[in-house]
């Protein structure tokens, strides 16, 4: 199971807390059976899903299909669940292609042994 953010409002301070719920096996990747597994979860783990506000998918069609993906089966039984497109997946997806371009791979190695020598260096320096 994924994660659940819960947010509490603490003075002015709202605090976002982000909480590891448990692995769960699935069997049938079907955005029914996805939308019926993550439902089930997070009410064995005593969840009020009165408050569930919104969903965060990847773009594979079992997740974020319009009309039998995941976050819309989600959302006929809480309409305040609104879904959208997980941006860390975006960015994994993007940073995955970027290593794919020479100049990009050359430039993170040379800041990669840029602050290895500067680790070094200030190693050196507290003995």
């Amino acid at each position: 199971m994924g994660r659940v953010i819960t947010s509490t409002l603490w003075s002015t301070i709202c605090v976002i807390c982000e909480d590891f719920l448990e692995f769960v096996s699935i069997y049938d990747a079907t955005g029914v059976s996805l939308a019926s597994t993550i439902l089930q979860t997070l009410r064995k783990n005593d969840l009020d899903l009165r408050y569930l506000h919104g969903q965060g998918y990847d773009g594979a069609a079992a997740m974020s299909g319009e009309f039998r993906g995941v976050q819309a089966i989600v959302r006929e039984e809480h309409p305040k669940a609104l879904y959208v497109h997980c941006s860390a997946y975006t960015l994994n997806l993007e940073l995955c292609h970027s290593c794919s371009v020479q100049f990009i791979c050359n430039c993170i190695g040379t800041v990669s042994s840029a602050v290895s020598f500067s680790v070094l260096l200030l190693n050196d320096q507290n003995v």
